[in-house]
């Protein structure tokens, strides 16, 4: 239901995606930079954690910036 690169027929946006797990005492966030985003888990993991990447079209981005050992 969630539109990637194509048309987004059911005019589902990720704040609609996020309002929907926070009803359910989910807690869900949204950041659309990459780079925000690598912050974000770089401070919040610890060693031995894994981390999960699912989507379409750019995500594998990020696996390349986690693990860049020169930042």
């Amino acid at each position: 239901i969630y539109a990637a690169r194509e048309k987004n027929e059911y005019n589902v946006k990720e704040e609609d995606i996020i309002n929907e797990l926070n009803k359910y005492n989910k807690t869900a966030i949204h950041i659309s930079e990459y780079e925000e985003i690598k912050n974000y888990l770089k401070s919040k993991v610890d060693t031995g954690d894994i981390i999960l990447t699912l989507g379409a079209g750019n995500v594998t981005k990020l696996a390349s910036l986690l693990v860049n050992k020169n930042e």
